[in-house]
């Protein structure tokens, strides 16, 4: 008789080390992201940089039980304040040209409400359908950009209000309001992005997907050489 040696590491050795290689990918993911926001902010002292990094470091490491429904529930709740400031916008519109008020601040308010229209259109269809990386990123600059709007329209229907002791202030107090909300949206968002983003359709992996891959580049080497 033959004498057989049984492999020991064979099934363990390859589930652990397929485990420890998807731990590395995830780390090297997470430096990827902290890296990412830390360009960001590269022109600061090497001092203030470093605690920046180290807080979104620290940030990165806290366990959510469910980030992507967060997500979900927090855009619902900027999505209410969307809906109260859009038609606060309209009310205002129609309140200044009533009481022929500057037609300027008329369109502004008018403008305004167009605007929260469209980003929670936009943003329901992209948090909900199409969380792809390029999305994303559009999304936060639009939140940004709508979120400076939203100061500005406080700023200048607060000075109407004081100057003309006419309507504009709870406007410009709910405009303050939603550009803070979409502010720290704006940063929820950015640090749990990779919560909801879409993953690749195609599964190299399953359905004989390396040997399909194989073949067809084995298929081109053949033309090639022909």
């Amino acid at each position: 008789m033959q004498n057989t040696e049984i492999p020991t590491n064979g099934g363990g050795g390859g589930i652990e080390g397929h485990q420890q290689s998807q731990y590395t990918n995830n780390n090297n993911d997470n430096d990827e992201g902290n890296n990412g926001i830390s360009s960001c902010y590269s022109f600061l002292p090497s001092s203030i940089h470093d605690k920046i990094n180290e807080l979104v470091s620290q940030i990165h490491r806290v366990e959510l039980d469910d980030a992507k429904g967060r997500v979900h529930r927090g855009w619902a709740i900027v999505l209410i304040f969307l809906t109260l400031i859009f038609f606060t916008g309209i009310f205002e519109s129609t309140t200044i040209q009533t009481s022929n008020g500057p037609d300027s601040l008329a369109l502004a308010a008018i403008w305004s409400s167009v605007v929260h229209g469209i980003l929670a259109i936009l943003g329901t269809f992209i948090i909900r359908r199409f969380q792809t990386q390029f999305a994303i990123g559009f999304f936060l600059g639009l939140l940004v950009v709508i979120a400076q709007q939203d100061i500005i329209i406080h700023s200048t229907f607060k000075q109407y209000k004081q100057t003309m002791r006419k309507s504009g202030g709870f406007f410009s107090f709910l405009s303050m309001i939603v550009a803070l909300l979409l502010v720290g949206f704006t940063a929820f968002l950015a640090i749990y992005r990779d919560a909801i983003l879409l993953t690749s359709p195609v599964d190299n992996t399953g359905h004989g997907g390396i040997e399909d891959d194989n073949r067809y580049h084995e298929g081109l080497r053949d033309e090639d050489l022909s």
